[in-house]
């Protein structure tokens, strides 16, 4: 078994010479009965689990071909993330459009009834409501 370490700048594999799991405790917790499940929370507590690896001295070897399906994989991880980004994108931008088209409806409604007003402003007030001199 070999163990991949890497950031942006270097990477390392390791070879594997031995994988020794700690002992795993358990706590003890409360079990209430179903008739009193509806007075009492159950509390169950996190399980700690760690693991002792140790790793040889010698550095091993990538081949190209392991090289290769590592650089493919990231890839394929960003354009996973770049093809989620750009859904989220396309979603936002639909409800903008969406958005947009409604302002400018109500826009030209507000420029009919203002232009309709303008010229047959009479019709909208009666008797001495309209006298504004």
């Amino acid at each position: 078994m070999q163990i991949l370490i890497y950031d942006d700048k270097e990477m390392h594999v390791f070879e594997v010479l031995s994988f020794i799991p700690d002992e795993i405790k358990f706590e003890e917790f409360d079990i209430s009965s179903l008739e009193d499940y509806s007075k009492k929370v159950v509390m169950v507590p996190h399980i700690k689990y760690t693991a002792s690896i140790h790793i040889g001295e010698q550095l091993a070897e990538l081949d190209p071909t392991t090289m290769k399906r590592i650089a493919r994989y990231n890839l394929e991880k960003e354009n996973e993330e770049l093809l989620e980004e750009i859904k989220q994108r396309k979603v936002y931008l639909g409800e903008l459009n969406e958005e947009f088209r409604n302002l400018s409806d109500r826009l030209e409604r507000i420029k009919e009834v203002g232009a309709d007003i303008w010229e047959n402003g009479t019709e909208y007030c009666s008797g001495n409501e309209c006298d504004y001199e």
